[in-house]
């Protein structure tokens, strides 16, 4: 089983040192102590165990909720949530990328240079007159 630093692990995660003994601070991760120099060593089950609070991390968890989700013993359930929370998120940003193309041909099919009366006899409309300004530049 390999050991690694905690400069390994903020290279192979490319996150912070302190991102990490924030973590280790925080009782997520629990490394071995080098009673010598004092260096932390990690696991390649801290590894893993980074990897899952990175994800929750990104996913959206705080750190204290991470701490009770490690309490339990199987994160399935959890992570499906997750998922389904991460595809809520990806349906709202398609339809803000619709939206915004929508707006995007309106803007292209429009002219905005242009104004049309319309008066009203009874129930229909007829157009009066079209204007076409000019900007003075």
């Amino acid at each position: 089983m390999q050991n690694y630093s905690i400069s390994e692990l903020a290279r192979i995660f490319k996150i912070t040192k302190y991102t990490i003994r924030h973590y280790v601070d925080e009782g997520l991760l629990s490394p071995e102590k080098n009673s010598v120099s004092g260096y932390y060593t990690f696991s390649e089950t801290d590894l893993y165990r980074l990897y899952q609070i990175l994800t929750f991390r990104k996913i959206g968890y705080a750190v204290k909720d991470i701490k009770k989700l490690f309490e339990q013993d199987n994160f399935t359930d959890v992570f499906r949530v997750a998922e389904a929370k991460v595809q809520d998120q990806i349906n709202s940003l398609l339809a803000t990328k619709r939206t915004i193309h929508t707006i995007i041909q309106s803007q292209e099919n429009t002219k905005f240079d242009k104004i049309a009366f319309a008066e009203r006899d009874d129930r229909f409309f007829n157009k009066c007159q079209t204007i076409c300004w000019q900007r003075n530049s």
